[in-house]
């Protein structure tokens, strides 16, 4: 579980979050891609909480 962690900055590229829950979790600035697990709405509200995703 990722609630309410402190995700700022965070490289997660390449990693299985597969049951990932990001609730209340800061994830300004930290960058994904390549993840199993994140579904199209949570890519959307992870981008909308300052995320991004790249290749």
């Amino acid at each position: 579980m990722l609630v309410e962690s402190n995700l700022n900055g965070a490289n997660l590229r390449n990693a299985n979050l597969i049951n990932a829950d990001f609730s209340n979790a800061n994830v300004e600035k930290a960058q994904f891609g390549n993840n199993q697990g994140i579904s199209i709405q949570t890519r959307a509200d992870l981008i909308q909480r300052g995320a991004s995703f790249v290749a």
